[in-house]
């Protein structure tokens, strides 16, 4: 099996862009970053207790879905009221 190496960060195509060669100037592979990863890096971190993708992944509980908190600091709210509304 060949081991990847990280090279970077794709934002248009939103994954890691991937490389044989530690330190390359160029990249032959992308991980997409989705849900599905996610889900699955949860599962081998936390075994089958594995919190559903509307809970934030923090380890902290919220009133407010990441997507939620998101929407609400791009309207222009303030870290401090998007805070007490998660509480």
């Amino acid at each position: 099996m060949r081991k990847l190496h990280v090279l970077g960060f794709s934002a248009e195509m939103g994954g890691f862009i991937l490389g044989a060669r530690r330190n390359a100037r160029t990249g032959g592979y992308v991980l997409a970053l989705d849900e599905e990863l996610v889900r699955q890096f949860d599962e081998a971190r936390h075994g089958d207790d594995v919190a559903g993708p509307e809970r934030a992944r923090t380890g902290v509980d919220s009133a407010l879905t990441p997507r939620e908190i998101q929407t609400r600091l791009r309207a222009g709210r303030s870290v401090e009221e998007v805070a007490s509304e998660a509480r």
